[in-house]
């Protein structure tokens, strides 16, 4: 198993090998905590997938092999990857993106007939609510009957003579009576009309219930994420359960990088940098003489001999030895 968890984090198998046996106690306590999160994704997935979606089982756990797959891959490449504030950041914030989607997922597998009752309950509401278009035809519906009421009267004032002072029905009368059936008319179609949208509304609602006590509307992620808040804003019990379910999945998501960083520095980890900060020496030495224009004739040990040679016997034309003669 050394040699399992030594490739899946990234190390030096052969030189693991010669190191001291707490550095291969980290490695395996480390290989086997990546699976934790791994592994509670996959589950989550599979039943979330299966009982949601309604998705067969082996479709259902090649969904959770993926997920799996993906979180492996992404947990992997932060605890090989070396600490700064970027790295640290972005492991803070898909860390709490990852803990608050399990959450919700656990959540809709736990509550899910509490779902199913609560997209009943804001069905009902929505129901019974007016919407836009119904509430202009009523409007429409009282401003017809009200102007309908309005000629009646004018018509009636009329044949008693209130109003052009002849009694009786005249043409005036006929007028007046003729608008008001107009009125009257109109006022009739707009209550046909809003009849027709209320039985539409009936319909949708009936079909709409029915698509939820069958449960075709579970896999509806959004319409069911509208619930759980809803469901959440109404159960303080439901509401700590999220929380607690929340707590639990961030410390997951957390548990393998915390172990990194607090557990105590091994042997093998400090020959790794030891052999880091050796490689990074040369660099800096071959950059040096690359930079300062580093000529390799010059550093021979006989250019230097006869550099020497000529310094000592070369003084310009005023400074010259004494010969012996």
């Amino acid at each position: 198993m050394l040699k399992f968890y030594a490739t899946l984090l990234g190390e030096d198998y052969n030189m693991l090998l010669e190191s001291s046996p707490e550095s291969k106690k980290k490695v395996r306590m480390l290989g086997s905590l990546l699976f934790i999160p791994v592994i509670t994704w996959m589950l989550v997935l599979f039943i979330f997938s299966h009982d949601f979606f309604k998705l067969d089982t082996l479709s259902s756990f090649i969904v959770g092999a993926i997920g799996a797959l993906v979180i492996l891959c992404i947990e992997r490449s932060i605890i090989m990857s070396k600490g700064n504030k970027a790295i640290t950041l972005f492991r803070i914030m898909i860390g709490l993106v990852m803990a608050l989607l399990s959450s919700v997922m656990v959540d809709e597998i736990l509550f899910k007939k509490d779902l199913q009752n609560q997209k009943l309950v804001d069905l009902e509401q929505n129901h019974k609510e007016q919407n836009p278009e119904e509430g202009l035809i009523r409007a429409e519906i009282i401003s017809f009957n009200q102007a309908y009421l309005n000629k009646k009267e004018q018509a009636a004032k009329e044949a008693q003579g209130q109003g052009s002072g002849l009694r009786g029905v005249g043409k005036i009368t006929n007028l007046l009576t003729q608008q008001a059936d107009e009125l009257l008319q109109q006022k009739e179609q707009k209550e046909q009309l809003l009849a027709s949208v209320q039985l539409q509304k009936n319909k949708l609602y009936e079909e709409r219930r029915n698509e939820i006590m069958s449960g075709k509307a579970d896999a509806e992620l959004l319409k069911n994420i509208e619930a759980l808040i809803s469901f959440l804003g109404t159960s303080n019990f439901a509401l700590c359960i999220f929380i607690l379910f929340f707590i639990f999945m961030t410390l997951l998501e957390f548990m393998v990088i915390m172990f990194k960083i607090n557990s105590k520095e091994t042997s093998y980890e400090r020959r790794l940098m030891l052999m880091e900060t050796i490689q990074k020496s040369k660099m800096e030495k071959i950059e040096n003489r690359i930079l300062n224009s580093y000529n390799p004739m010059k550093a021979s040990k006989e250019y230097g001999q006869s550099e020497n040679v000529l310094r000592e016997n070369m003084h310009g034309i005023f400074h010259h030895k004494n010969s012996n003669n």
